[in-house]
This record gives C-alpha cells, sequence and structure tokens, in this order.
C-alpha cells in the first residue's frame, strides 16, 4: 500500500482513508495498514480518516487544502465553493454576515452537503458546510458563488464629487466602504475576468431570492442589455 500511495499522492496532500479502498476493497485491511503506517512515522494523522505523507518530522497539514479535497472537487470535478462572504473580502466590499457568524470557520457550498445547514469539525478547525440551491459544476460554480455574494453584499450610496477631486478605482478605506460607481466596477470588472455573463445570471437567477436581482438592479447591471454592452461599459480602457 505504501507503494501506492507514493505514487498517488505528493508529500503533505490528504489523503482520506476512504480513497484508499481503490487500493484494497476490504476497509479492515487498509486502516490496519494505515495504523502501522502510522504507528512506523511514514505517514501522519491529521483528524480521523484524514492523513498525509510528511515532507520533514513536523509537517503540517494545510487545513484549507483539507477542506478543498473533502468538499470542493471529487472525481467529476468542481463540486462546490467557498461561499460568497469570502469573495466579499476578496474583492474588499462590505457584507452582511449573520449574527455570531464564525469569521475563522471555512463556510462551503458543496454538493456534498447533505443537509441546508450544518457545522463540523476537522482537525479543531471549524467548517460551515451548505446546501447549493442547483447542482454544482465546472461551468457554474463561479456565477453560484457570485450571487450568493450579491444577496448580501452592502450596496454604497452615492456621494457627490467635488470638480477637483480625482476618484481612483481602488480607492478604499479601511472599513471597505466605496462608493456605487467604483462598487460597481470593480464588481463587473471581476465578472468579465472571471467570464461571469449576464447570461449565466439569468439563467441560474431564478433559483435565488428577489434580493438577488433587487442589488443586481441597483448596481446598474440589469439594466444592460447584452453583454458586448456590459464589457464595453466596465471593460478597463487600453493604455
Amino acid at each position: 500500500m505504501f507503494e501506492y500511495i507514493k505514487k498517488h499522492y505528493k508529500e503533505d496532500e490528504p489523503i482520506f482513508i476512504s480513497d484508499l479502498c481503490e487500493f484494497n476493497p476490504n476497509m479492515n485491511i487498509v486502516r490496519k495498514t494505515v495504523k502501522k503506517l502510522t504507528t512506523a512515522g511514514t505517514l501522519k494523522r491529521f483528524d480521523t480518516g484524514i492523513y498525509y505523507l510528511p515532507s520533514a518530522a513536523d509537517a503540517e497539514l494545510d487545513i484549507l487544502k483539507v477542506v478543498e479535497r473533502k468538499y470542493l472537487s471529487n472525481n467529476e470535478g468542481v463540486c462546490g465553493y467557498f461561499f460568497g462572504g469570502n469573495l466579499a473580502k476578496n474583492l474588499k466590499q462590505g457584507y452582511k454576515f449573520p449574527a455570531g457568524y464564525d469569521h475563522n470557520a471555512f463556510d462551503v457550498v458543496s454538493n456534498k452537503a447533505t443537509t441546508e445547514y450544518r457545522e463540523v469539525k476537522i482537525g479543531g478547525h471549524t467548517v460551515i458546510l451548505r446546501q447549493p440551491r442547483v447542482e454544482i459544476n465546472d461551468e457554474n460554480h463561479k456565477v453560484l458563488q457570485f450571487l450568493d455574494f450579491i444577496k448580501d453584499l452592502e450596496i454604497q450610496q452615492y456621494r457627490e464629487v467635488k470638480k477637483d477631486e480625482t476618484v481612483m478605482l481602488d480607492e478604499i478605506t479601511t472599513d471597505f466602504k466605496v462608493d456605487r460607481d467604483l462598487q460597481c466596477r470593480r464588481i463587473a470588472r471581476y465578472m468579465i475576468r472571471e467570464n461571469i455573463t449576464l447570461e449565466m445570471i439569468n439563467k441560474y437567477l431564478e433559483y435565488y431570492h428577489s434580493k438577488v436581482a433587487k442589488n443586481l438592479y441597483l448596481l446598474g447591471f440589469l439594466q444592460v442589455s447584452n453583454q458586448k454592452e456590459f464589457e464595453a461599459k466596465y471593460q478597463p480602457k487600453k493604455q
């Protein structure tokens, strides 16, 4: 089994004991062999059913790799994504998190979730599992994550800009507050960069609360008639 593991897994990469059944379908034999390898120090245990080949004696397994491998992908491809709040942080946008929300948790939407909402512990870390509104795949995971993000996005208000004031696209204050025109451009350019089209949004919009459509309207995106017009309006001008 050790030769099989070395061939199929890199160092410091999560190994799920359930996956080793591809080597031997007898789970009892798999468990006994893994236990021997762990006792010998060849494998290290991260949590129940999760092991790894350590690159050094003190090497630790990255929890992010575990979450991505366990909930965001399968043999067919993408089956999950990090919840909208994670995208809000990446885009430096205000977001309405629920009261008592654990900002240190790994919040994921996954086809592997069996209930609407559940919290689990992996390696001492909290993972929030959410069921998707529609099955996630390679083609739709980015647009579904985007629509989750839009639902609880804090839409910024306009403010009057003085004639002698220069406002840069990336201008932002420490509390992530930006004006709506800057907010629109930043989000629109993310959409263009990630190939999230208006057609894709319209395809999945019916699965979401009306608040998503309202926020898209406030951003001015639903008033654009087609993708060509959208990109012409928001695509950065070439120097």
